[in-house]
């Protein structure tokens, strides 16, 4: 599978923000998942800005990129389970599908933070 991030900065070349991007298969071929995160200045404390999906092939489009599900992942840190059945309701008719987004985006979240440390040693 492919990842991007990219951080984004203020004027002042403050870090504001981090954009990644993740490519996992789902029912219908691949979905590129985009998150954007929030996190302090050092990268700590990331959480889920907000949730968007690139490209898919899937049958039920309209539902995996409605703000009702990808709504559900907003605020949400590598702490929350990040589980369809637990802290994520799947969209409709696409349960195969929700599990693929919601393990990218708790794999994205792991993988910045995983990053973020390995810069501070």
């Amino acid at each position: 599978m492919k990842a991007n991030s990219v951080s984004g900065r203020s004027i002042k070349g403050v870090r504001v923000g981090t954009v990644s991007t993740h490519l996992t298969k789902a029912d219908y071929g691949a979905i590129e998942v985009v998150i954007a995160l929030e996190h302090e200045v050092n990268g700590k404390n990331a959480r889920v800005k907000e949730i968007r999906i690139q490209r898919d092939r899937e049958k039920a489009r309209k539902a995996i990129r409605s703000a009702e599900f990808l709504g559900q992942f907003t605020g949400k840190t590598s702490k929350d389970p990040l589980e369809v059945g637990k802290d994520i309701r799947p969209a409709d008719g696409t349960k195969r599908t929700s599990h693929a987004i919601a393990f990218s985006v708790k794999k994205q979240l792991i993988a910045f933070e995983v990053l973020m440390a390995s810069q501070a040693d």
